[in-house]
């Protein structure tokens, strides 16, 4: 346990912090999902006792098996329950007279299947744990993640702690997250898996993670809301305070069908979301990707209300691309003043005409002169915000021209380094399929996730995630300025 950490006295705070916990239905089969949980909290590593619960087994990874909860001599604060729906009740009462704070559902086929004797099933869990005082997560969910004590339901999630938190009805999109941004650098202080939210719900861990001090910004996928007015007290609660990036699922007809039958909710409109997050200075995202590119600004950039944008790197069509992105996103690109163009006529005659913003590099005719015109371009006081191509396109065209692309690569960084004004990077590298090519792109993105530089695929998203971020801090800034597009 940390001792060190930041006192939270929000009552779910203990869900995060467990003495010990067990794994209900464990088996040597190393594709079930018992084992895998038994794994994970072995090798993350949880600090503190982990029993593995088995009828069958002595013994699992070298952990002596219980065949039941109560054969346990300590005391067990959480339980993660993989065995089928109708031995959960019965799991229960195990965890009543354990004196258990909280039970962790990845048992499913419950509520979600509509079938009248699983909806009454959930709702027999949920009252007899509610009136004996054990929180339900689920069922239906991957659980908790928290790095800083050691709980993780997947393998691939990183150990660091970082100060974003996660909540999600979705087991899948709370792993996509890691998967889209945790290369880029994305570090969690939390991720929530709750699945069909029969006991705590989207609420109860939005209001929990808006008084977490290890949290800073709050992402959240959901599919319904269970308790609609206090989901929009908090949210009223949340602006100003964390930023909140929701990506919204089931607004359309197709959607909302396939939300019952993947956790059991009721969604809503798309026009009736969209107002909701207008109005409360919510981030609306809508896709896992966009909402991986958008924590990243918010975690590695200062805040900014900037609109005018510089444009650095690459060729002349992607140049003309990189302009019509980000003006489409509401930014300006501001051509260069007279008398910055003057300068670069000074000690560039033959090619100064053809240097604007975007600044083509294709065009300077030699490092010394794209050097020179990008650091007058990050100086210049017409602009906010910086966006640097690192021209891995054309750069990238045989293994040893890699060389020259992590030479650039790390001239755009320590450009961002020595600006002072928010600065992301993409890297355009299209789809490689050579090895080398491959090594060289995710080489790249370590290099800008350990600089601290959100970084890119491409401009696209790179211009759409500092719309985000940026329209946000504006609002902050004039909460009666108009949200704009999403």
């Amino acid at each position: 346990m940390n001792s060190s950490r930041k006192v939270c006295n929000h009552p779910l705070d203990r869900l995060f912090h467990p003495r010990a916990v067990a794994i209900v239905g464990v088996s040597k089969n190393s594709e079930s999902q018992g084992y895998m949980y038994l794994r994970q909290l072995l090798e993350f590593p949880f600090p503190g006792p982990v029993y593995p619960i088995s009828i069958e087994e002595q013994e699992v990874l070298g952990v002596p098996c219980f065949k039941t909860l109560r054969e346990i001599a300590g005391p067990v604060d959480h339980v993660i329950s993989c065995i089928p729906h109708h031995q959960a009740l019965t799991l229960v009462e195990d965890c009543v007279v354990k004196g258990v704070r909280s039970i962790h559902l990845f048992t499913a086929r419950m509520a979600e299947t509509q079938m009248e004797d699983r909806l009454d099933l959930e709702r027999q869990i949920v009252h007899r744990a509610r009136e004996t005082g054990i929180r339900v997560i689920g069922p239906n969910c991957m659980g908790l993640y928290c790095p800083s004590v050691g709980l993780s339901f997947r393998f691939s999630l990183p150990r660091e702690p970082g100060h974003l938190a996660f909540a999600s009805q979705s087991g899948g999109n709370a792993a996509d997250l890691e998967y889209q941004g945790a290369g880029r650098g994305l570090r969690f202080s939390k991720i929530i898996s709750f699945g069909n939210a029969s006991d705590l719900n989207e609420s109860d861990f939005l209001d929990y993670l808006l008084e977490d001090p290890e949290t800073k910004v709050i992402a959240m996928y959901l599919e319904g809301v269970k308790e609609g007015r206090r989901f929009l007290d908090l949210l009223r609660r949340s602006d100003g305070r964390k930023p909140v990036v929701l990506f919204k699922a089931g607004r359309t007809k197709a959607g909302s069908r396939a939300v019952i039958s993947h956790t059991a909710s009721v969604s809503g409109e798309e026009a009736l979301w969209e107002a909701i997050c207008h109005q409360f200075g919510v981030v609306s995202v809508h896709s896992m990707e966009e909402m991986a590119d958008v924590l990243l600004a918010f975690q590695f950039l200062r805040p900014s209300t900037g609109q005018r944008v510089l444009l650095m790197g690459g060729g002349g069509g992607g140049s003309v691309a990189a302009a019509d992105a980000c003006e489409l996103e509401g930014f300006e690109v501001p051509p260069l003043p007279s008398e910055v163009r003057e300068e670069i006529r000074s000690f560039a005659p033959e090619v100064w005409s053809l240097i604007s913003n975007p600044m083509d590099a294709s065009v300077m005719g030699g490092i010394e002169t794209m050097v020179r015109c990008f650091q007058m371009g990050a100086q210049w006081d017409g602009v906010d915000l910086l966006i640097g191509n690192s021209s891995a396109i054309w750069l990238l065209d045989y293994p040893k021209s890699a060389e020259r692309h992590e030479l650039n690569l790390q001239f755009l960084i320590n450009l961002a380094r020595e600006a002072q004004k928010p600065m992301v990077i993409f890297i355009n590298s299209g789809d490689p399929t050579t090895p080398w090519r491959v090594e060289a792109v995710l080489k790249a993105q370590e290099r800008c996730r350990d600089a601290g530089i959100p970084v890119y695929p491409n401009i696209r998203r790179a211009a759409r995630a500092l719309a985000h971020f940026t329209r946000y801090h504006r609002r902050r800034a004039n909460p009666k300025e108009p949200s704009g597009k999403s």
